[in-house]
């Protein structure tokens, strides 16, 4: 009788276990398969429009602003929303999906053409493509960070981690400088991406820029320059948890699962850049986040709620960084603070002189979040890093690499293109977040000369840096044998 009842009890206690593990695939099933997405056209032009939108439960973000309408991809639960909102819209893109897998592929030739002007127009010899429609997979970026340790060990870290993701993945980094194994004390800068698991492009131009400072080092006098003086970090993959989802779901890419994989009531998942501190700007009364789980922008339950942003919380609490560029895409921005007011900071001249020097060369709109994107956002990545809450003050930035039309995932060609479309912008904020003087105006005291005649030129320099520049040393060279510059060598502290 004791036998039967055992045999009884380990029945039940099978059959039970068998509805919790049907359950729980059930219950796992539902993401699966990603929502639809569309892109969009909004015909809003002013905040009355963009606080129709948020009132009725839509938070925008990533849009590419136009003079009277904006452009986004949004799921289909989000146009429901826009719908709501009274605001009107048209659909120029039913599905996402089938107009990325409609984008045409690479051919492994395109590839090796594209890396052989990469190696003479940057002298960047090494691949950024991956295995997910070009893009790298987070294996694969350990990978490269793992790589680069092997061939250049006296300019790039052994990769570290700043602290584990909700499912327990590191947050790997890695220092860079030539002496990259200690903190050197010089000015600190860091550099991360893919916060926003759908935007593996943020992810590829940093990886292409470390290329770029460890094969151009004592060739580059820019390079050189900022890994003897500079010390950076780079955090390729801030979302591991998201993109590998991404990964899981779209193994060819074009995934567009955005937040983290933190559960949340009734759902999956928190956005990162709304999740930041302080509690006055995370709970701004303006808005510029979602209190709803399950909603793109959901703000989680209070600032740093998250493993991944109380890391970062951590990390920049435990450095004296300079200066932060948390890099996303799309829109052809520079975004700086205020983010959760709109108004400008007490540094906007800083951050203006920075911008405009940074996009001398992609054009990038600069400006911030209100003036380029038409609303405020709260809860975000640069306003904490620049709010001296916890830290120093930190010029803290956003670039949105790519147009509407590249999207969260830009065609294979588009890869390189975009990621060296960023490089002057990072060799600039690098050099400038520490001591950096360059020219500013020449002038000369005619417009020709005669043969053997004798001039003057007159050159203004500028300390366009946050700390003073010690030791200057100024050379000025003559690139043509028919001038001769004398008394051409100066030094100064500024």
């Amino acid at each position: 009788m004791k036998s039967k009842r055992t045999i009884i009890v380990v029945a039940l206690l099978a059959f039970i276990t068998g509805i919790f593990l049907y359950g729980y695939k059930f219950d796992e099933a539902q993401y699966i398969t990603q929502e639809k997405h569309s892109q969009v056209k909004i015909y809003a032009s002013g905040e009355a429009d963009f606080e129709r939108i948020e009132q009725a439960g839509l938070n925008l973000d990533h849009v590419e602003a136009k003079d009277n309408y904006v452009i986004a991809w949004l799921s289909s639960t989000e146009i429901d929303l826009l719908k709501k909102s009274g605001v009107p819209y048209d659909i120029t893109v039913k599905d996402w999906m089938q107009y990325y897998n409609a984008q045409p592929k690479m051919t492994e030739t395109e590839m090796r053409l594209a890396i052989e002007h990469s190696k003479n127009d940057f002298n960047v010899s090494h691949s950024i493509y991956g295995s997910m429609g070009g893009y790298l997979t987070f294996q694969e970026v350990i990978n490269k960070l793992d790589s680069m340790r092997l061939e250049y060990p006296g300019l790039i870290s052994a990769k570290f981690s700043i602290g584990n993701s909700f499912e327990n993945r590191p947050m790997w980094t890695v220092r860079v400088s030539n002496s990259p194994d200690a903190p050197t004390g010089r000015p600190e800068v860091w550099f991360h991406s893919l916060i926003h698991a759908r935007e593996p492009m943020s992810m590829e131009q940093n990886i292409y820029f470390l290329y770029w400072l460890l094969e151009n080092y004592n060739i580059d006098p820019y390079a050189t320059y900022i890994l003897r003086y500079r010390e950076l970090y780079f955090t390729p993959v801030f979302n591991p948890d998201g993109y590998e989802y991404n990964r899981s779901t779209n193994p060819n890419g074009g995934g567009m699962w955005r937040r983290n994989r933190k559960p949340c009531t009734g759902n999956i998942g928190t956005d990162m850049n709304r999740n930041y501190g302080p509690y006055a700007f995370w709970n701004w009364s303006g808005g510029g986040s979602s209190t709803s789980c399950g909603s793109d922008t959901y703000r989680g339950t209070l600032p740093f709620s998250e493993p991944e942003t109380n890391n970062a919380q951590l990390f920049v609490n435990s450095r004296n960084f300079k200066g932060v560029l948390s890099y996303h895409t799309y829109g052809n921005y520079f975004i700086r603070p205020w983010g959760y007011s709109g108004l400008p900071s007490p540094d906007e001249n800083i951050f203006q002189n920075f911008s405009a020097d940074m996009v001398l060369q992609n054009q990038y709109t600069v400006g911030r979040s209100l003036q380029t994107v038409g609303y405020t956002v709260r809860g975000t990545t640069d306003d904490w890093y620049y709010n001296d809450s916890g830290h120093a003050k930190i010029i803290a930035m956003t670039p949105e690499v790519g147009t509407s039309s590249d999207g969260f995932w830009p065609p294979q060609n588009r890869i390189l293109p975009l990621a060296q479309s960023t490089v002057w912008s990072n060799i600039y904020f690098a050099l400038a977040c520490g001591g950096y003087t360059a020219p500013e105006r020449t002038s000369l005291n005619k417009l020709s000369y005669s043969p053997g005649e004798s001039g003057s030129l007159k050159v203004n320099f500028k300390n366009k840096g946050l700390i003073p520049a010690q030791n200057v040393k100024i050379e000025l060279n003559s690139q043509s044998p028919y001038i001769n510059i004398s008394g051409a060598t100066f030094s100064y502290n500024s």
